[in-house]
């Protein structure tokens, strides 16, 4: 067999992969993995092979055969027969994303720390792959409330993924969509818009009308208008992001579940409350009733139902909602990971409502824990054990964790509004 042939089977992988298309990427994976096994089991190309795997079981969020296909790479990658820096690189760097997505933060941060001056030594600093870790680590922080950090990443790689892929490239409306989150963190809101207009006008002239990254990039720009109070301006964006999703992935996929959420949102918020429950709903069927259930999106519609519930007055539906996205998932991810601590402060600000104070205070001590866990930030929750001692009566220790809160945002950047 010519390895000339699988190399353009595996050209075909990455050139699908930038497309989002992963139909013809599972294609093509199968024809390369078919022309590289001819090749011997010990050949070079075999770490290209599972790293496509990985890819594709990554793309379709199967993220524990995800890491055995990077596991596999790594360890043909590091055998003399296959040995090559720049493959290893990219597969920790691969490793690293999978570990963000597992909120395995630590892990993830000093995967990235390590990789970033490997890559210098062994690439270059103006190498694409330096550009690429660097927008990767700069998730990283951003998830950990460190938005000046990742914001400087963000900057710094932008400019090296339009030197080495241009302005009109895929990885570079990545890296603009992500500059626009950042600031949106910061409160500059009008520079955000930027930033996600022109992520969205790169993806539209890149991609079909109906693909998955054109309604990610539609849907984050009505959540900037929702930010901003601007609802009339964010529904019929948002229905243009449920309309692609639905053409997309399907009328039952967790995406359009996850549209059907961000519509009902932005209806509450105009105050059609029956409306927005019937979106709600059927958003919570959509996402319930998935083979696989996408807990991300479970525990946000069950938390905006939650809102809804609270809204209306209905604060016993409210706490049923909020107990059943912490039950879901401690159940399926574990007692510790950082997406409890909203439902978990959600679920101390009904109990402190209903003056179950005790239970509020265990809920917010869970979540502070989570936090410091994940070196996140947790300046909100130190607020709220302000108020919940304050409504105790306990003014010295109130005083005390709102001293805490303010320390804790001192050590922060400043945050600006537009």
């Amino acid at each position: 067999m010519n390895p000339h042939l699988a190399e353009a089977w595996l050209g075909l992988c990455e050139a699908h992969d930038e497309n989002g298309d992963s139909a013809g990427l599972g294609a093509a994976l199968g024809r390369a993995r078919a022309a590289v096994d001819e090749l011997g089991a010990d050949h070079r190309l075999q770490v290209d092979v599972r790293y496509w795997e990985a890819i594709l079981a990554a793309t379709a969020r199967r993220l524990a055969e995800t890491e055995r296909a990077l596991d596999r790479a790594l360890a043909i990658a590091k055998t003399e027969s296959a040995y090559d820096h720049a493959i290893q690189l990219k597969v920790r760097h691969t490793l690293g994303t999978l570990y963000r997505a597992q909120q395995r933060y630590d892990e993830a941060e000093a995967l990235f720390e390590s990789l970033l001056p490997e890559v210098a030594r062994r690439l270059s600093l103006r190498h694409e792959r330096y550009s690429l870790v660097l927008h990767s680590f700069a998730r990283v922080r951003r998830t950990q409330g460190r938005w000046r950090e990742a914001e400087a990443m963000l900057a710094e790689a932008l400019e090296g993924v339009q030197r080495s892929r241009g302005r009109e490239a895929l990885a570079t409306a990545a890296v603009l969509n992500d500059l626009g989150l950042v600031v949106r963190d910061l409160g500059r809101t009008d520079e955000a818009r930027g930033y996600f207009v022109q992520a969205l006008e790169i993806a539209q002239r890149a991609l079909p009308w109906a693909h998955s990254t054109v309604g990610h990039y539609v849907n984050n720009l009505a959540s900037l208008f929702c930010d901003r109070g601007q609802y009339s301006d964010a529904e019929p964006l948002h229905r243009r992001a449920l309309e692609i999703h639905r053409a997309t992935h399907g009328p039952r996929s967790p995406q359009v579940a996850l549209a059907l959420n961000n519509v009902a949102h932005c209806v509450a918020w105009q105050g059609r409350h029956l409306e927005a429950d019937a979106l709600y709903e059927d958003a919570l069927e959509t996402v319930s009733s998935a083979t696989d259930v996408n807990l991300d999106i479970l525990a946000l519609v069950l938390s905006n139902l939650g809102d809804l519930k609270t809204a209306e007055g209905d604060l016993s539906a409210a706490e049923r909602h909020d107990r059943r996205a912490i039950e879901d998932r401690t159940t399926f991810q574990g007692p510790d990971v950082p997406d409890l601590v909203w439902p978990l402060r959600r679920l101390a600000d009904l109990r402190r409502t209903r003056l179950d104070l005790d239970d509020a205070e265990h809920c917010l001590q869970r979540a502070m824990a989570i936090c410091k866990s994940a070196k996140q930030r947790y300046d909100g929750i130190l607020d709220d054990l302000a108020a919940l001692y304050g409504q105790r009566g306990m003014r010295s220790q109130a005083e005390g964790f709102a001293a805490q809160a303010q320390a804790q945002r001192s050590a922060l950047p400043t945050r600006h509004t537009n």
